[in-house]
């Protein structure tokens, strides 16, 4: 009996005194810090640092979790000693950059980006980051060096165009930040969204040009690519279109997936689901509706019954949609 009771006890005891124990490997430190728990990365990474203070990898994980709790200084100075540790530590040139930016200290972000381009000459992003700050000093000739650099490498990846736009637009030069966000647009149509909400446009605002891109659609569907069209005799009244809401309404009960964003402006709206839906006002007051799609992503047959299907569905949606006047008048 006694010997029973022992066996329980110890059993009880091991896994609680073994739960009590934080062993430090950067696996554990970096999902503390993926679960946003900074303050137990930080617990871990003070043990670790106790033992083997010139750990540069346990301080540049430091220098992260100090910076996810707010606390800027501790974050620097631990980035600092890194790369005073182990100048090798390319992330930490990167952060340091990062630092100097955001105290327009212009030199030491360059410095701190030509070591990181030092450690890795092929890294993509050293010819965007080093263009970046040169603009910002002003020397824009080398920055625009810089930039044809990194887009001649990302010649078909329209982030590459946006991030440049974004560095021109910021340095006020909206001439060459519009050229660069068409080019973006035009390899993928969805960087147009993405720029209406950027504060690093901000500054183009009043920008004629910058307007006049987001409010115009140049695609052009490729040859081959199927589409069809619908006309309905409802006005086109942007957000508040009956068309739009109708095409909403028929699309979630259809059970078609729906793209998060959908891009209105005055004269037409985009809607992304498995195709693309352009709607639009036309010439006789009234809306049409566009869907096109990749070319060879639909058969014939199926393209057929797919847009049959849902521009019926959207005209029983704009029908259960009329007007409370129309209801009234039986129409």
């Amino acid at each position: 009996m006694m010997h029973r009771v022992t066996v329980c006890l110890l059993l009880l005891v091991i896994p609680v005194a073994a739960a009590g124990r934080s062993v430090y490997s950067v696996a554990e430190v970096q999902r503390l810090l993926d679960l946003g728990d900074s303050e137990a990365a930080i617990k871990l990474l003070d043990s670790r640092l106790r033992k083997q203070p010139t750990d540069a990898e346990a301080l540049l994980l430091r220098s992260t979790a100090h910076l996810m709790t707010g606390n800027l200084e501790l974050g620097r100075r631990d980035l600092e000693a890194c790369v005073t540790f182990d100048p090798n530590t390319r992330q930490a040139w990167l952060n340091l950059a990062a630092f100097d930016l955001a105290q327009t200290d212009y030199d030491g972000a360059l410095e701190a980006f030509t070591r990181a381009e030092a450690l890795d000459p092929d890294a993509p992003d050293n010819s965007l980051n080093i263009g970046a700050v040169l603009l910002l000093r002003g020397d824009r000739e080398q920055a625009s060096e810089r930039f044809r650099r990194y887009l001649s490498v990302n010649s078909d990846d329209a982030n590459a165009f946006y991030l440049v736009a974004t560095n021109y637009a910021i340095a006020g030069r909206g001439d060459l930040a519009v050229a660069l966000l068409r080019r973006a647009i035009q390899i993928d149509e969805h960087t147009r969204l993405r720029a209406r909400t950027d504060t690093n446009f901000s500054a183009l605002v009043d920008d004629s040009g910058f307007q006049n891109l987001l409010t115009t659609d140049e695609y052009r569907p490729p040859p081959n690519a199927p589409s069809a069209q619908r006309s309905f005799d409802i006005p086109y009244t942007g957000r508040d279109s009956r068309v739009l809401a109708a095409t909403l309404n028929a699309l979630q009960i259809a059970r078609l997936p729906v793209a998060s964003g959908v891009e209105v402006t005055p004269l037409w709206t985009l809607v992304w689901s498995d195709v693309r839906i352009k709607i639009a006002a036309n010439e006789k007051s009234g809306t049409d509706v566009l869907i096109t799609a990749d070319p060879g992503s639909f058969t014939p047959p199926e393209w057929s019954a797919k847009t049959d299907d849902l521009f019926r569905r959207i005209a029983l949606q704009l029908h259960a949609l009329r007007p409370k006047i129309d209801l009234e008048r039986g129409q």
